[in-house]
């Protein structure tokens, strides 16, 4: 079976050009540059999707840690202060 790596370096390959039915040859290496070009654009979007992922973790647990620090201090301090008045 072939691998998606032989098919590239074949099209890309004298072979290719020199075949007898150039324009199908052509045609097939436009299709896979048109799929190299796909998953390159599926890599950058994964990427993208990675750091964002990761952005929204921190945001959640830093507002996790601030609810409860500020839930914390109302139970805490809000008794003591309202003796004040």
């Amino acid at each position: 079976m072939l691998t998606a790596r032989q098919l590239f370096g074949f099209l890309r390959s004298e072979q290719a050009k020199a075949a007898p039915y150039e324009r199908t040859a052509q045609e097939s290496r436009d299709a896979m540059k048109n799929i190299e070009d796909t998953m390159k654009g599926i890599w950058v979007i994964h990427a993208q999707q990675v750091q964002q992922t990761k952005t929204l973790s921190v945001f959640t647990l830093m507002t996790t840690a601030f609810l409860s620090l500020t839930f914390c201090t109302l139970v805490c301090c809000l008794p003591s202060m309202m003796s004040i008045f």
